[in-house]
């Protein structure tokens, strides 16, 4: 770190390269990345099953995720492992948008009755999982969230 930053203070004497730094610096605690999990959900119903629900987005706030989930039927009668990406926006005065569906990754399933899904409700982000066979079901589920604010 440049000695003028060190200081927890940028001096008049600041060069160019050190002002660029502190930007730089800025710039990457505005852009956090945050990885969650595993989260373990069990199911045995055809519900949708929330693994995680986020804080209200802020308003000019601009959210990326990864999320994977791994499923398995005891037995091995079923299994998945999906990875999405999904990205949601909340401009100054308005509400938090998805924008599209979420983009598979990655679908290695048995079946398309186990489903990762993602959603809005009010101003927070939600990922479900669901068996629409309603076997007994285990889930590991990972989230890797990118904040821009």
């Amino acid at each position: 770190m440049p000695k003028t930053l060190s200081k927890g203070r940028i001096s008049q004497k600041s060069s160019d390269k050190e002002m660029q730094y502190a930007v730089n610096e800025l710039q990457d605690v505005a852009s956090a990345v945050c990885r969650l999990g595993p989260f373990k959900v069990s199911t045995s119903d055809a519900l949708a099953h929330t693994v995680w629900t986020s804080e209200d987005m802020p308003e000019g706030a601009l959210w990326s995720f990864i999320v994977s989930a791994q499923a398995q039927v005891p037995g091995g009668a079923g299994f998945a492992h999906i990875v999405r990406s999904a990205l949601y926006q909340r401009l100054p005065g308005g509400v938090t948008t998805q924008f599209g569906t979420g983009t598979a990754i990655v679908t290695n399933r048995a079946d398309a009755n186990i489903q990762l899904q993602s959603s809005v409700s009010g101003n927070a982000v939600i990922f479900q999982v669901v068996d629409a066979l309603a076997r007994s079901m285990n889930w590991a589920v990972w989230i890797e969230a990118r904040v821009s604010i």
